[in-house]
């Protein structure tokens, strides 16, 4: 199974570039292809007949809100079989990796948007088992993913199979154009109720990270962000306290809560708040916040303020369920 890389948000990707030399980013005259920001649920599947979320393989009784299903009624698997270069004599191996969209509190899409697999890239490896070592394989690129659509529009359409809007395709002259862009476009959603986008996520052609994935970056607008602007030293505020506030928001939360419910069925209802789920989900949170960090405070000083930052992570892990609660509740 090879997995997708997560996407950085261009906050941390220009933090990260400040700090270390080796870095690699998107390179001045790189052409840069930028696609709307779906918030649906990573999935993929391979001509094998396995069938993934972004971390574990799906089944009949695991089926990532119906993906499995659709999958399986649509016939993507033999599909792809047939269309793809090469795959008749068994010599590659293919994994397709896209997003599935389905409703979430979010963002409101469309009906005729929603429960759709949108191709995002697809992993081909000379190989007998796909996997995270890159030296056996490569990724066919957002470029063979439009160019794949539109030659075979109509059987993949047929299908319920589409790609994300292309917002842009431009050569970079520097990371602020990622921005202006973003700004520019927040309201131009062809997809969500509103108009309203909650980003773009841009890939280079030119560029790629030392793992051989292109390197990709998201600006996400302002109201879904996941980070927010780092505060100020306060006299009553410690400095894990002060890093704490850019990561801890109610979009973060929201953002795993989708993934417990899409890739691990979590139900919410009122008896959720009797069980250890609050918890769990705490240090899920917690977890998330160290991961994605890449200006995290000292071990000394996170375990001098570790009582205040895990209380804090609480108050939000629980209203945010609270908050998800409320929409599964007026949904039904």
């Amino acid at each position: 199974m090879k997995h997708m890389q997560k996407i950085q948000s261009i906050t941390n990707h220009e933090l990260a570039l400040s700090r270390y030399d080796w870095y690699k980013s998107f390179s001045k005259g790189s052409e840069i292809i930028g696609t709307e920001k779906l918030d649906g649920a990573n999935a993929s599947f391979d001509l094998d007949g396995n069938i993934y979320s972004h971390k574990q393989k799906l089944s009949e009784t695991n089926t990532l809100r119906g993906f499995y299903n659709y999958v399986i009624d649509n016939k993507l698997i033999e599909l792809f079989k047939k269309l793809l270069p090469n795959n008749e004599t068994d010599s590659i191996k293919y994994q397709i990796f896209g997003e599935w969209l389905v409703p979430h509190p979010t963002i409101q899409y469309r009906e005729d948007r929603l429960r759709k697999f949108y191709l995002f890239d697809i992993w081909a490896e000379e190989d007998n088992q796909l996997s995270d070592d890159t030296t056996h394989g490569n990724w066919m690129g957002i470029r063979f993913v439009y160019d794949f659509f539109y030659n075979y529009y109509y059987d993949l359409t047929n299908h319920g199979v589409d790609v994300p809007t292309q917002i842009c395709d431009f050569n970079l002259e520097n990371l602020n154009q990622l921005n202006d862009l973003a700004e520019r476009n927040k309201t131009n959603s062809l997809y969500s109720v509103d108009g309203r986008m909650e980003g773009i996520v841009f890939t280079s052609l030119n560029d790629n990270s030392d793992n051989g994935s292109p390197i990709r970056i998201k600006v996400v607008n302002q109201e879904y962000k996941e980070t927010k602007a780092k505060g100020t030293k306060e006299q009553h505020l410690s400095e894990s306290e002060i890093w704490l506030e850019q990561y801890l928001t109610d979009a973060r939360a929201q953002k795993l809560l989708n993934k417990e419910i899409d890739e691990n069925g979590l139900v919410i209802n009122r008896q959720i708040f009797k069980t250890d789920f609050p918890k769990k989900f705490r240090d899920k949170l917690w977890q998330d916040i160290l991961e994605e960090s890449v200006d995290t405070p000292s071990q000394t000083s996170l375990n001098q303020s570790m009582k205040t930052l895990l209380r804090r992570v609480g108050k939000v892990a629980s209203r945010n369920i609270g908050i998800r609660l409320k929409f599964a509740e007026e949904e039904h």
